[in-house]
């Protein structure tokens, strides 16, 4: 991964053990290539700062970085999920069904270097802000 531009962390402590044939060639190759961060410093690594003002343990976010930036939603969970969602930055937002192959209107609106939107996911349903 590091050799296609992607920033790999561990966190807390690099890997015991690798399997595969050349052991400590690739955990040499890790080691030197990645990153170990602790815990506590996660959030400064991360790209944006995205927060859901309700809770729910089947929401994911992914954040993909390179020349434009793509937030992933998935609602993993089995109860529709609705709240609203402040991400640092002021990016225009668009959005894509991918089930469907269609754009998708994000209403949203910019207050103090934050966009402002309401997600609302149905189970097993995602979106992809571009």
């Amino acid at each position: 991964m590091t050799n296609h531009g992607i920033h790999v962390y561990f966190v807390d402590g690099y890997p015991q053990a690798i399997i595969g044939d050349d052991v400590q060639g690739l955990l040499e190759q890790v080691t030197s290539n990645c990153e170990c961060i602790s815990l506590s410093h996660v959030s400064k690594h991360a790209c944006k700062d995205i927060v859901l003002e309700a809770h729910n343990h089947g929401i994911r976010v992914f954040h993909y970085k390179a020349d434009e930036e793509i937030l992933y939603f998935v609602n993993e969970s089995r109860d529709s999920f609705q709240s609203q969602v402040m991400i640092d930055g002021e990016m225009d937002l668009v959005g894509y069904d991918a089930w469907n192959n269609k754009l998708i209107t994000v209403p949203y609106h910019k207050e103090g270097g934050k966009m402002i939107f309401t997600l609302s996911l149905n189970s097993c349903q995602s979106i992809i802000l571009i």
